[in-house]
């Protein structure tokens, strides 16, 4: 079993803490953002949003998941965490709102996730899945050493060994 920190300090910027439904309505801005949404099925609403938010918590108490929203500037901006947490292995998601596209946060954040996992959680393969058309994602994931393993359906999996 895993153990939640509620709140990491990234950098002296960046801050990964618990989201709650105090955060709906900046998720709910940034994913009602077409280019955001272009790629997932998240539909946004704010209904759907508080869903995402309570489903996140629920996950986390029943050990599932471990995630957090990304902090700047003390505004949630994106999300990133560990889904499908199995022996030694996760998968990272991600997302992060298009303001922020190509300042170099989620480069942070994930790097600090790929270290977070090595030390503190003792993974050893993570896993990151993405739509198959969005090669933006594609060409961010494997600048990070994830090579592409298989697809199902529209998404494609690159892992890394750790």
């Amino acid at each position: 079993m895993y153990k939640y920190e509620p709140e990491i300090k990234v950098d002296n910027k960046i801050r990964l803490r618990q989201i709650t439904l105090d955060d709906c309505n900046a998720i709910y801005q940034y994913s009602t953002d077409k280019d955001f949404t272009k790629y997932l099925s998240f539909i946004a609403t704010r209904e759907n949003t508080m869903n995402f938010i309570n489903n996140i918590n629920n996950d986390i108490k029943n050990h599932k998941r471990l995630y957090w929203g990304i902090e700047v500037n003390n505004k949630i901006i994106g999300t990133i965490g560990f889904l499908h947490l199995q022996k030694m292995q996760a998968e990272i998601g991600f997302g992060i709102s298009k303001d922020y596209w190509g300042t170099g946060i989620i480069n942070i954040c994930l790097e600090f996730m790929i270290n977070y996992a090595k030390d503190n959680l003792n993974i050893k393969k993570l896993i990151i899945g993405t739509n198959k058309e969005n090669q933006r994602s594609i060409n961010f994931i494997k600048k990070f050493y994830f090579l592409e393993t298989h697809q199902i359906n529209k998404d494609i999996y690159f892992q890394r060994i750790l």
